[in-house]
């Protein structure tokens, strides 16, 4: 729900610049770095050099406009308590693009809302550790249907 800062809006600004240059191996590099934890760029080479074939083969307009809309978006933290339905938060525990701290934030703030924090993992939990992300998943639709 936080907007970006002004320095996080510069760092899109640059990463836009880095691509438009030519340069989108040097993002792509960079991005991934961020997204996963040290554990799966150690143990998941596939993994991370399957999400850096992703960004390399994606259009360099494709990204620069995602970057764009992440750095020009509202700060939606004031209504986030109005939400009503259950709502499952799921979080890498070395998540640097989105930290433990924002999640926790969420959970506070969202009436009826579950965290659940996956050890080992980054921003891609769900590729990092699927099995434990899926049971998550599972577990917690399995209780809202009751």
């Amino acid at each position: 729900c936080i907007a970006d800062s002004f320095e996080a809006k510069e760092k899109r600004k640059k990463a836009i610049s880095q691509i438009v240059a030519g340069k989108i191996n040097d993002f792509a590099l960079g991005f991934i770095a961020n997204i996963f934890s040290d554990e799966t760029k150690k143990t998941k080479g596939d993994v991370v050099e399957k999400i850096k074939r992703t960004i390399l083969s994606t259009r360099a307009e494709a990204v620069t406009a995602t970057l764009s809309v992440l750095a020009e978006r509202q700060d939606l933290c004031s209504s986030i308590s109005q939400i009503e339905v259950p709502t499952l938060i799921i979080c890498g525990e070395q998540d640097i693009v989105t930290p433990v701290e924002q999640a926790e934030f969420l959970h506070d703030t969202i009436p009826n809302s579950q965290l659940k924090i996956i050890e080992n993992a980054g921003h891609m939990s769900n590729l990092e550790k699927p099995d434990e992300f899926n049971m998550h998943i599972v577990e917690f639709l399995s209780g809202i249907a009751k």
